[in-house]
């Protein structure tokens, strides 16, 4: 009988390091927040950020970019590519990024956890305005409704298109 008290409580010693373990270590995963251009000509995308910051290197909001038949097999891997501080502005006084996007090309301006898109509001979301403006007229998204009008593609990306 003692051997069985005994057995049973490293049993159930166990199932409480394994259920503590799994609580601690819950799955999370990146959200990366992108602007497609579906026209047929270059626009211009600005988007603000919420921290004030001198650059956005080794940010979450640096902007990366990949061309869309990449975006549209990508699951599964990343295939950003880093855009050089040369192609693109940003003003530490106002927190803006100015940046080209070509025809059929990707831009991803936020990478953020999935908390993020898990909470019922946008008050962590790392970006405030984001401004489009090409051949087919310009587009400005700010507050609540720019976060609602990323749309979803598979688990962990959000997109807004321009056409």
């Amino acid at each position: 009988m003692i051997f069985f008290q005994n057995s049973m409580k490293k049993f159930i010693a166990i199932i409480i390091f394994v259920v503590v373990s799994l609580i601690f270590s819950a799955c999370s995963y990146g959200i990366d927040f992108a602007v497609i251009n579906f026209s047929k000509e270059v626009i211009e995308v600005e988007y603000v950020i919420t921290s004030q910051l001198d650059s956005l290197e080794n940010t979450e909001t640096k902007p990366y970019k990949m061309n869309l038949s990449d975006w549209n097999a990508r699951f599964g891997k990343k295939k950003w590519s880093e855009v050089p501080q040369s192609e693109y502005e940003f003003d530490p006084k106002t927190r803006k990024c100015k940046i080209k996007l070509n025809p059929n090309e990707v831009l991803r301006i936020s990478s953020q956890g999935d908390s993020v898109v898990t909470s019922e509001n946008s008050d962590n979301f790392l970006i405030e305005r984001l401004h489009l403006r090409g051949a087919n007229g310009d587009v400005t998204y700010k507050e609540n409704q720019f976060f609602k009008q990323f749309e979803e593609k598979g688990y962990s990306y959000r997109f807004i298109a321009y056409r």
